[in-house]
């Protein structure tokens, strides 16, 4: 019986109905008579009413009250010898131990002599309740079986713990209509103790309407309780299905309601445990109840008591298991973790404890250099050991060391997984997921996590980063697939948000609108989401719905400033509402003036920027005006008066205080006294001017310790056989650099990368310089097998196509063009500074190669390059299509233009436009279709005027980029007989290295550009030109020399030329002398043999044709 005391009297009521008053209960009508001097002894019958009542309560769970009924029948020192015996089997039947065997004893001899059923009954379930409990269930069953008609209580106990379900369907089946409650409980019970879950329920049916009854809610309870052993033997908690999840919910919800109503049996706390074990203690309000609550604690399983008095105590010896507990101590002896250390490097093993606890043991360069050195896990079983494995060399990794240990592993588990169907603990897969993603092995990512998640899973931590991972690699089609599988109401925030992701790259304004309302009334209290809708109506255009939202978000989430609460207020600025922003930006300023140094005087300069009309109020709130004093020795002085001020910075001062008086009461241009200094009022400004521009600037200058740089790293120089995988190493090491010419001299990486890690922050501007940079190492023109009429065009394309005029060809409006929003965003914003601004461009980081002004031909180039583009080209937004892995890959190292480009490509199957082959290469395991860049330049630029060309190769070569020049311009430029003409030839083929297929037409190009180099040199009358010919002329050899293996440029080589060149010139004998000549000297330079070239062209010119 509980300690507890309680005190019971009784009331005469004169009809000898009495009523016995409880502490905290009240039982009425008991019937027992008094006790008196005259004793008549009370036979069953006459108690039978009360014990039955115990009995009851009993079942209910109500045993305080229940024990308090057996002492008050105790006290009645008049019963008889077999009511004596109800009250024995009664005590027995009420003991929640151990039953005193001498009741037992008194039961056993007292059987045989009881008539009353009802006695009988009672006797006979409290002998089958000893047996039972003492483990004894045969003799439980043979003691049922000797009795001829066993009563309802026998039946009971019977049913509940011991019948096989033949017979608890003949009874049921017999009898169901006509069944109490108890009965019904005790039958559920049995069929709960067989796994027949639904007969069990199906028993109870009947009853439903009595489920606010503590017993049978309880039993309610267990039905839905035992499936848990169903649910969690198939699956792990994370990956069960939305339907056993909610499920689960409802088990833990009642579990909570049972513990706040002290109804906790050992059938409750084995569920509680289940629930708590399997879903990884993750409910932390059923884990406070539990650890407030001792008896129910210590119903507990071990394992569970044992986790929960960790998470309080945070004392490892609460573990029986002596390795974990050993693991975990570690953490805070140093002495152990030495131990332990020194034992696993000699061993160069760990056991399981270890692993889940490797943090408390090694640091992250041991457990590397032990992996290095052969560490093993003791596990026999394979996959579980490669899991555990390669779980330790991701938490051992950095970004790119160990990969391809992890990349082996990790295919390896894919392959069992697919064959064997082997399956990885959820919570051990979502780290190496992460780990995978992390080390840029996406593709093995997206393998291995698709092997474990299924449609219909409920959306846990390992699902909800399944979709997150989808979104961030651009799987937008399964994306949409999987949500649209996902009722509604099992959403969680992350679904709604991905979703209004997933508008936005649709282009789907409107939806994207009406989803993030319905986010706002779901999520009230979160900033982001108010910041995403007025975001929405930004690029709506839909103003008054903004200014609207002043009355719907609360304004409790303005309490503390974070990134969405400033975006949303400068917002609200740009609308015309800073009245509404100024109280809410100055009362964050009073509260913490240095931390709001920094954001309030962006705020305030974003502002300006924005040319917003600020309407300065004088005094706001308790914030009064802000003053600029200066001392006679020249120190400024800034103070910020507040009503009430108790903080303690020294820019802001109580207006009760003495120089706050003074102030208050004085204009400017007034001497002010403040303790032996002299102060002259400079300035009295507004509250939110003296903070955003007077105070926070000065705040800001004395906290600014320099910490805005980015580290560098160094580039290898060395290159691999494979060039693509050399360059994909090369970028998968590249970190934001403040040095972009170690970048740019880079011979490898595309101008694409090199353009946006030398200047992510002005995209247009950085590609401009990075394409004009002379030091920046330029790629070939890619050529290739795809000639569409429709292509894509990023920043590079564009910029590429207005600096050499490309746009102005009829060839180049024969095509379709598509530019994505991103692009036409950057180019817009680009052309409306580069207009009022006369944006100057130059060709080097000393930007001493072009000097341009608003009139030069580069800008003006660019400038209505870029306008035609737009007005030509259709916007493109990526389809909800699945982007290729090798795509995404690239973001990181790609400005927002190139890479959405490259989505729009892949989706539309349109070409691809780069003018880079590195960058062409580099996409080549991807599905893009890339335009061959070379042809079309080719074409397009045969197109363009003369004049046009060659004013395009000087620009090309003046900024190190080589194109494709047909032989044809070349020879076209050589007979304008203009020495910049003639010079930009000598510079064009000074590095050519033709294809040997063509070395016939080649020598014969050659011998044209001598013939023109000769005839400027010999007719020039000045030595500028006269150089300019001798380079021209020396240029071809040389190019010819170099076409060839030095060995293989012969004498007959040069006698080639020589016919070739004296077949173009002029046939008159001194120039014919002087050609000769030429050739002589250039031969004697090389130590070609002079005599056999003039045996052989004396033989030439001896033949009749010649």
């Amino acid at each position: 019986m509980d300690n507890q005391s309680f005190t019971a009297t009784q009331l005469h009521l004169g009809n000898g109905a009495n009523k016995v008053n409880i502490t905290e209960s009240k039982i009425e009508n008991l019937e027992l008579h008094q006790i008196s001097k005259h004793v008549i002894e009370l036979a069953p019958h006459n108690i039978q009413k009360p014990v039955s009542e115990a009995i009851t309560m009993i079942f209910q769970g109500k045993q305080k009250e229940a024990d308090l009924i057996i002492s008050t029948l105790e006290l009645t020192n008049a019963l008889d010898h077999e009511a004596t015996t109800a009250l024995l089997a009664l005590k027995a039947l009420s003991a929640q131990e151990h039953i005193d065997s001498r009741i037992i004893e008194c039961l056993i001899q007292n059987k045989q002599s009881c008539t009353t059923g009802f006695v009988l009954d009672i006797v006979v379930a409290a002998l089958i309740k000893n047996d039972i409990s003492n483990g004894f269930a045969d003799a439980a069953r043979e003691r049922y079986k000797s009795v001829s008609t066993p009563g309802t209580l026998t039946n009971n106990f019977y049913f509940k713990f011991l019948a096989d379900y033949n017979e608890l369907s003949h009874y049921y089946e017999n009898n169901k209509l006509d069944l109490t409650t108890s009965s019904r409980i005790s039958i559920s019970y049995g069929y709960l103790r067989l796994n027949f879950v639904n007969h069990a329920n199906q028993v109870l049916d009947l009853i439903k309407n009595q489920i606010h009854l503590p017993h049978v809610r309880k039993q309610f309870f267990l039905c839905k309780a035992i499936r848990l052993n169903d649910i969690f033997s198939r699956k792990h908690y994370w990956t069960i299905s939305i339907e056993d999840k909610a499920h689960v919910d409802d088990v833990i919800l009642q579990s909570i309601e049972l513990i706040q109503a002290q109804d906790v049996d050992n059938s409750v706390a084995n569920a509680i445990s289940a629930c708590l074990l399997n879903t990884g203690f993750e409910n932390k309000h059923l884990i406070n109840l539990c650890l407030s609550n001792e008896k129910v604690l210590n119903k507990l399983h071990s394992d569970v008591q044992a986790q929960l008095l960790f998470s309080k105590h945070k004392d490892p010896n609460v573990f029986n298991d002596k390795d974990f507990s050993e693991a975990l101590n570690a953490n805070k002896d140093a002495e152990l973790k030495a131990s332990l250390i020194k034992r696993i490097r000699k061993e160069l093993k760990i056991n399981v404890a270890q692993y889940f606890n490797i943090h408390n043991i090694l640091s992250k360069d041991e457990l590397k250099e032990l992996l290095g050195l052969g560490l093993d896990i003791d596990f026999k079983d394979d996959f579980t050991k490669d899991v555990y494995k390669l779980d330790l060399y991701i938490l051992a990794s950095d970004e790119y060391n160990n990969r391809k240990n992890i990349a082996f592993l990790a295919k390896r588990l894919i392959k069992a997984s697919e064959e064997q169907n082997k399956k990885i603990h959820p919570p051990t897969l979502l780290h190496i997921i992460q780990g995978l993603e992390k080390v840029k092995l996406i593709e093995l990512a997206l393998q291995l996590i698709e092997l474990h998640v299924e449609k219909g899973t409920w959306l846990s931590p390992l699902y909800e980063f399944y979709l997150e991972f989808l979104l961030q690699i651009k799987q937008y089609k399964k994306l949409t697939d999987i949500l649209e599988s996902i009722p509604q109401s099992c959403w969680t925030f992350n679904c709604w948000a991905i979703t209004v992701n997933i508008h936005q790259v649709d282009g789907s304004i409107s939806e994207e609108v009406d989803t993030i309302k319905l986010m706002a009334k779901k999520y009230r209290d979160n900033m982001s989401v108010w910041r995403s809708l007025i975001s929405a109506y930004e690029r709506a255009g839909e103003k008054q719905k903004i200014i609207d939202l002043t009355n719907e978000i609360p304004t409790e989430l303005f309490q503390n400033p974070c990134d969405a609460s400033w975006y949303i207020l400068f917002s609200f600025m740009r609308c015309g509402l800073f009245n509404y922003v100024e109280p809410i930006i100055l009362r964050w300023f009073v509260d913490a003036p240095d931390a709001m140094s920094v954001p309030i005087t962006n705020f305030a300069l974003e502002g300006t920027i924005a040319n917003i009309d600020y309407n300065f109020s004088h005094k706001v709130n308790n914030i009064c005006e802000c003053y600029v004093l200066k001392s006679a020795h020249g120190k400024l002085h800034i103070k910020l008066v507040v009503d009430g001020y108790n903080g303690k910075h020294s820019n802001i001062i109580d207006s009760n205080s003495p120089l706050a008086q003074k102030l208050l009461l004085s204009k400017v241009g007034d001497n002010v006294e403040h303790g032996i200094e002299d102060l002259i009022i400079q300035e009295i400004v507004p509250p939110f001017l003296g903070a955003a521009w007077r105070i926070a600037p000065k705040l800001r200058t004395v906290q600014n310790d320099g910490s805005d740089a980015f580290q560098l790293i160094e580039l290898p120089s060395e290159k691999e056989e494979d060039f693509i995988e050399s360059m994909k190493a090369i970028i998968s090491k590249l970190e934001p650099s403040e040095e972009p010419s170690i970048l740019q001299a880079h011979p490898d990486l595309p101008i694409q990368i090199k353009g946006f890690w030398s200047n992510s922050a002005a995209l247009v501007d950085g590609v401009i310089q990075t394409m004009l940079d002379h030091n920046c190492v330029k790629n070939l023109i890619p050529s290739t097998d795809n000639d569409s009429n429709h292509l894509v065009l990023d920043l590079y394309s564009s910029i590429f196509i207005s600096i050499t005029s490309l746009h102005k060809t009829q060839l180049f409006k024969e095509k379709s063009y598509y530019i994505t929003e991103e692009t036409l965003f950057l180019l817009e914003a680009w052309l409306e500074r580069s207009q009022k601004e006369h944006m100057r461009v130059s060709l080097g980081s000393n930007r001493d190669l072009i000097i341009a002004d608003e009139t030069h031909f580069l800008n003006q180039r660019l400038i209505s390059g870029i306008e035609f583009i737009l007005s030509i080209s259709s916007i493109i937004q990526s389809k909800l299509k699945d982007t290729p892995l090798s795509i995404v890959k690239l973001e990181q190292y790609l400005d927002r233009s190139t890479f959405s480009s490259l989505c729009a490509s892949s989706s539309y199957g349109y070409d691809y436009l780069s003018f880079d082959h590195n960058f062409v290469m580099l996409l080549k395991d991807t599905n893009l279709q890339c335009h061959n860049a070379q042809a079309y330049y080719l074409n397009l630029s045969e197109q363009l005027t003369l004049k046009e060309q060659q004013l395009n190769l000087n620009l090309l070569f003046s900024i190190n980029l080589t194109v494709p020049v047909k032989y044809q311009t070349l020879m076209r430029l050589a007979l304008t007989n203009n020495p910049d003409a003639l010079q930009l030839i000598s510079k064009i083929i000074r590095s050519w290295k033709p294809c040997l297929d063509d070395m016939e037409i080649f020598l014969r190009f050659l011998a044209f550009v001598i013939s023109a180099g000769a005839k400027f040199k010999y007719f020039s009358k000045n030595i500028i030109d006269i150089n300019i010919g001798s380079t021209l002329i020396y240029t071809a050899l040389s190019c010819a020399c170099s076409s060839k293996a030095p060995e293989a440029f012969t004498e007959d080589l040069m006698v080639d030329l020589i016919t070739k060149t004296l077949s173009l010139s002029p046939q008159n004998d001194n120039y014919m002398q002087f050609l000769f000549h030429q050739f002589i000297d250039f031969s004697a330079c090389n130590f070609l043999d002079i005599s056999y070239i003039n045996q052989k062209l004396a033989y030439y010119f001896n033949e009749p044709d010649h």
